[in-house]
């Protein structure tokens, strides 16, 4: 994963920041209080939001409930990391969510002998071809400070000259796909077509595919998870994501794309503290001058990724 920017609306200092980062090192200098750690804190804010999606602990985002810009005039912040995948895994990762959730989304009285000829059909349809406009997008993380208001986070991505929102944590619920960008307090979406059903126009066996027939639509939003996994009848693609995913198929839950982005993210970028750390106090004075770390070299303030 390469990060391409960071945005931030109403996001401690920001007003409106869009930074647009280059491929390879960056080097971001300013004086004192121009920002630099705040562009720091939304990257960690958005790997909060990954982890709160994943482990459900509400408690990881609550630091930042009060980011809000001081004199800021909306109904709360708004922050982004772009990203792009850039790696082979990393896009196989995402046509195998795809694929699974679609997959998944097949009736229960569907026999076996026809789930195994649509799992075919799934995979000749669904390749990274099909799915590009996926592979770069933004991880968003919104606020809505007012009194009903709480946390959303979203995957962005842009297809067909609009912006669209998967949503991973919030409202709309988690594994729509609803009218983007994200703003503090989005809209929930309409309920909308069975996935199954949408990818059959003509009501028939065969399936006809492609990225807009997720979008949302006039008649309703597309709800796109892999759930309830049942190791009797795991196709091949659905075989291939509980692996990629590490599923217990003993349980029944329902995955979103969060865990996948959640652990790309966390294997191409590594955040260690800003804070300012005092002298350490064991050096030795008669080294001074020659080699004597002043800080401990295990607790330097460094942030570094794979940009």
């Amino acid at each position: 994963m390469r990060l391409t920017a960071i945005e931030a609306a109403d996001f401690l200092s920001f007003e409106n920041l869009v930074f647009t980062l280059d491929p390879g090192l960056n080097v971001v200098v300013g004086p004192g209080g121009s920002g630099k750690s705040t562009l720091v804190r939304v990257l960690d804010l958005v790997v909060r939001a990954l982890d709160s999606t994943e482990l459900g602990a509400a408690r990881l985002l609550e630091e930042y409930a009060s980011a809000q810009r001081h004199d800021a005039t909306g109904p709360g912040l708004c922050v982004r990391v772009g990203v792009e995948l850039d790696q082979p895994s990393e896009r196989q990762a995402m046509v195998t969510f795809v694929r699974a959730a679609v997959m998944s989304a097949l009736p229960d009285g569907v026999a076996d002998k026809y789930r195994d000829a649509y799992d075919e059909q799934v995979r000749d349809v669904i390749s990274e071809h099909h799915l590009r406009p996926l592979f770069r997008g933004k991880l968003a993380v919104a606020f809505d400070a007012r009194p009903e208001g709480g946390w959303s986070v979203a995957y962005e991505f842009f297809y067909n000259g609009r912006w669209s929102c998967y949503m991973l944590l919030g409202r709309p619920s988690a594994g729509q796909i609803v009218p983007g960008p994200l703003t503090p307090g989005h809209p929930p979406g309409q309920g909308g077509p069975h996935l199954f059903d949408w990818l059959r126009p003509q009501g028939g066996d065969r399936l006809d595919f492609d990225l807009a027939s997720l979008l949302p639509g006039d008649d309703g939003t597309i709800t796109l998870t892999v759930g309830l996994l049942d190791p009797s009848r795991l196709t091949p693609s659905l075989r291939e994501f509980a692996i990629l995913a590490e599923a217990d198929v003993t349980v029944s839950r329902y995955y979103t794309l969060a865990p996948m982005l959640r652990r790309v993210l966390r294997a191409a970028l590594v955040l260690r503290t800003d804070q300012r750390l005092p002298p350490r106090q064991d050096y030795n004075p008669a080294v001074l001058g020659t080699q004597p770390p002043l800080t401990d070299p295990s607790q330097l303030p460094l942030v570094a990724g794979r940009l």
